[in-house]
Formats: C-alpha cells, structure tokens, sequence
C-alpha cells in the first residue's frame, strides 16, 4: 500500500471515529443532567484540572524517495495537561508530551548498495534492501477547543487542535550527521473522565495526532545507500494513534 493510499486510509478512518463519538456525544448531551456535581461542589461541565497520562504512540505512513523511505517505530510516551472549562462548548487545554520517536530508514534500489559504515553496528546490505535508524526523542506541545457533556460522575469530551513537535535525535547507527527537527501537528481526540474521589479522577482518551515526517539527518545518504538523493529532500505525513489512561486532580 503506497503512503498516500495509507494516509487517506488512515485520515478516513479517524473522520468516522470522530463522526461516531459526535453522534454519542449529541446522545448524552440530549439527556445531560443539569444538576450540581456533588463530588466537587461546582456546576456540571465546569472547572480546572490538571491531568498525567502514559501513552502508546501507534504511527503509520512514511517518507519516500528514490528508494528510500524513512517512518517512525511504534514507541510510548507520557502528556501532562492543563484544562479550564466554561461551559459545555467552551473549553481550553495546554498539553506537553514526550515520547521516543526512533526513524527508521530503509533502501531498496534501484542501484546497488555501497555499505560504509562509520559506527558499528551497522544492518547494510551488500546488493540488496538494507536499513539503519537514528534514535530520537520527541517534546511536544499543543493548545487545544474542548467540548463536554455531563452525565452524573462521567464527562464525556472532544479535542480539536494544533501543536509543535520538536524531534532530538539522540544517536545513529551508522553515524550520520543528525539535526533537530520542527513540525506543526494537527490534533484530534475524544475520551471521557470518571471522577471517583473528590477531586479526583481516572482519564480515558484516544487522540490522533498528524505531522510530518520528521528530518533529522542532516546530510546525503551516500554512506547508507549509495546514492546522491539527500533525506532531507523527503517529505511525508504520519497518524499516530494514541490510546491515553491517567488520572487528574480538579481545583
């Protein structure tokens, strides 16, 4: 399957996650309750909290040219978010993430392949298909529109924003010059919150996240595939899926 037939799969299938968790929503709202919430003593759908969750960070899609592609390993990660909610329609969050973010890079021709390898171990290929990878870690931040309904104890809620990603590599297995990179991000998401102390609560949420291919080698791939093509000239877009859990604590 080629990247752009992956990524309109991918876009598709979160535009029907998304259109299935507004129709749910649209259901609870109709039968939201207005009444107090007892547990923190302020109106239903409204307040501040800060939440933690651990996260897997599922990505799909790539960055290909001339034979080479470049995508990033399935990995976990860690969110700390702040919320301040107005009413039902009216919501605000600021989120920081940080999660390993290695690239892999694979070549499959159509030239022979000159292996050098300037730092052991290296998985080069003499004449066919090889690979290397670049390790990387990546911070992230993002202001997101948060819409709520209510019912009893349980919020259901929605995300809708944008965000900056900065990508470290931290190594390269065959010592390829490396550089940071900078992506927007454009995110969705839907969850719930369960509140089962006072002012505490357990978070429940999936968030897709959609950027770039990050570039962080800095330099052409001759030493990997013997070509004079520069990653950087790649260019690419990734989904990551990311089921979330944590807890929060509500002012």
């Amino acid at each position: 399957m080629t990247f752009r037939n992956s990524f309109c799969a991918s876009r598709a299938a979160a535009c029907a996650v998304v259109l299935l968790a507004m129709v749910g929503l649209c259901g609870v709202a109709s039968r939201a309750q207005t009444e107090k919430n007892v547990q923190v003593g302020k109106p239903a759908g409204k307040g501040d909290d800060l939440g933690l969750s651990g996260f897997g960070a599922l990505s799909s899609g790539m960055a290909t040219l001339n034979g080479e592609s470049q995508s990033t390993a399935d990995a976990g990660g860690g969110m700390l978010e702040f919320r301040q909610i107005r009413s039902r329609m009216v919501g605000f969050e600021a989120t920081y993430s940080l999660q390993r973010a290695n690239q892999f890079f694979r070549f499959t021709g159509p030239f022979p392949v000159i292996p050098v390898c300037n730092r052991p171990p290296c998985v080069i290929g003499a004449t066919g298909p090889s690979t290397t990878s670049v390790s990387a870690m990546t911070h992230e931040v993002s202001g997101d529109w948060i819409l709520t309904s209510m019912e009893k104890n349980v919020e259901f809620f929605m995300v809708v924003g944008v965000g900056g990603r900065i990508t470290v590599p931290t190594n390269s297995s065959i010592g390829l010059q490396t550089s940071t990179s900078t992506t927007l991000s454009y995110i969705y998401g839907f969850g719930a919150d369960w509140q089962f102390r006072p002012r505490w609560g357990l978070r429940l949420q999936y968030r897709g996240d959609i950027h770039k291919v990050p570039q962080v080698v800095s330099e052409e791939v001759t030493p990997f595939s013997g070509g004079p093509v520069p990653v950087n000239a790649q260019s690419g877009y990734e989904h990551d899926a990311e089921p979330m859990v944590g807890i929060y604590y509500r002012f």
